[in-house]
């Protein structure tokens, strides 16, 4: 009995929202317009049109010292503590105008009118966002070059799902 009064409430709640369907407003936002930045030719800034910090990227080659298994590994960590360290100082000083002219001459090339106050909002995201970025800064691919010993390391940070959906995927192969 009180199964049957469940699912006779249950539908009459079903009908009458499927009556009000009418009556909601779906909101579709604008897609932002994103730009990238590369700065000193080894980090990739992406940011939106409001000077959110979206992503980063950075190239750092380190020499493997080592001709064994696991010293490309131990290189490539050593490249990503490097690049820590470089993304470190380039948030503290990414107010300075060696670091904010590329974001502003990003900005004149594709018209945006507003660039010198979204190379502000950018720097200021970016510091605030710090402990965030470099926490979650991951490499996103090793290469290694025998001849020369090198190991070329592409480290990323995102404040989208960007590393796990690569590990799923990975999972998943």
């Amino acid at each position: 009995m009180k199964i049957i009064c469940i699912l006779i409430t249950a539908s009459f709640f079903f009908v009458s929202a499927c009556s009000n369907l009418e009556k909601v407003e779906f909101i579709t936002s604008e897609p932002e317009e994103l730009f990238t930045t590369i700065i000193n030719d080894e980090i990739e800034i992406s940011f939106n049109e409001n000077g959110q910090f979206i992503s980063i990227k950075i190239t750092i080659s380190e020499k493997v010292k080592i001709d064994l298994p696991g010293a490309t590994e131990r290189a490539s960590l050593r490249a990503l503590i490097k690049a820590k360290q470089i993304l470190s100082d380039y948030i503290d000083n990414s107010d300075k105008k060696v670091y904010s002219e590329p974001v502003s001459q990003t900005l004149i090339v594709s018209k945006n009118t507003g660039n010198q106050n979204i190379a502000v909002l950018l720097s200021n995201d970016i510091k605030k966002r710090k402990d965030y970025i470099l926490d979650s800064i991951y490499i996103d691919r090793a290469t290694y070059f025998r001849e020369n010993k090198i190991v070329n390391v592409i480290a990323r940070s995102s404040t989208r799902f960007e590393k796990a959906s690569k590990k799923l995927k990975e999972i998943f192969k």
